[in-house]
Formats: structure tokens, sequence, C-alpha cells
């Protein structure tokens, strides 16, 4: 009874955080143009970061109409704000996938070369999302000023891409080990 109290308790104060999720993470009021990290935001146009002001009712309702008008005027161009090559990337990994397979049935490359390739294939994917995921988070959450040569948020999406497709094609290919686990 105790543990489901306090439990129902911890949930509670989360979503209450949740609420007042606008506050400041570094405690500071009115932060002036540029800022001090790197969360500046000032939608409303006043010279302060909104992070650093009270939350107010008129706050967020002129939040959410600039925001269904910036989404209405996406709509009105009739094309995504960023073009990412999902088709692209899908064919090309599939096709390498395939003829990998056909290579390595008709005895021109080893099964273990095969498999070993392409685990590398899914770690290097893992590790090129994990690394921007991470310099991502350094970024957003504590105010580091870590300069790519290259749109993160892009290539971030590029890298999880590739990585679930390859991970999707290593789970259908160890379909019959998790099957063992059943039998």
């Amino acid at each position: 009874m105790k543990i489901t109290t306090l439990a129902i308790l911890i949930l509670g104060l989360s979503f209450a955080e949740a609420v007042f999720a606008q506050d400041c993470p570094f405690g500071v009021v009115d932060d002036p143009y540029p800022g001090q990290c790197g969360r500046y935001i000032d939608a409303d146009n006043n010279g302060f970061c909104d992070h650093s002001q009270e939350l107010t009712l008129d706050k967020v309702i002129n939040s959410q109409s600039a925001s269904q008008a910036a989404g209405e005027q996406a709509l009105e161009k009739n094309r995504p704000l960023i073009d990412y090559y999902f088709w692209q990337i899908t064919l090309a990994i599939g096709a390498a996938w395939f003829f990998s397979v056909r290579l390595a049935k008709m005895g021109k490359l080893k099964l273990s070369t095969q498999r070993k390739f392409w685990n590398l294939m899914l770690l290097a994917a893992f590790l090129a999302t994990s690394a921007t995921s991470i310099i991502i988070l350094l970024n957003a959450s504590y105010g580091t000023a870590i300069k790519t040569p290259f749109d993160l948020g892009f290539w971030h999406i590029e890298t999880g891409l590739a990585m679930i497709i390859i991970s999707v094609l290593h789970i259908f290919w160890h379909i019959p080990y998790f099957k063992s686990y059943f039998s």
C-alpha cells in the first residue's frame, strides 16, 4: 500500500514538472539575447529567452497559435521542410543486402564474411547515430557550443534511418535463433 501511494505521488510530481517545464534549467530569470546557453528561444520577440520567463496562459496561447500558423504555412507550400533520403537509403541498403546474400548463396562470398560485413555496417550506423545524439544532447541540455561543419540533425536522422533498416534486416536474419527460445 505504501509503495503504491509513493509510486502515484512520484508519477504525479513528474507530470507536474512537465507542466512547468518552461523554467530555465540553469535558473536564469529574464535572460537577454543572445542568452547564456544554447537553448535560447524568443518566440514572442521581446528580447528575453522564453525559458527564463514565467509561463503565463497568454504566452501558451500565443506559442500555440504561432506554431499552428507555421504548420499551415508548411502545408501551403505542399513540400516537406527538409528532404530526407528515406527511399534512396532504404533501396540502397536493401539492394546491397540482397546482393551480398546472393553472392553468399552462389559461393562467391563466404557466409561468415557477409555476416561480418553487415555486423560492421550495423555497428557503424549505431556509432554514428549515437555520436550525433550525444552532441545534440550536450548542445541542448548543457548549453555546450559544439559546432560541426554539417547539419547535425539531418545526419542524425539519416544515420538513424540506416541503423533502423540494417537492424530490421538483422532481426529477420536471426529469426531462427529467436524461434529457438519458444520451442
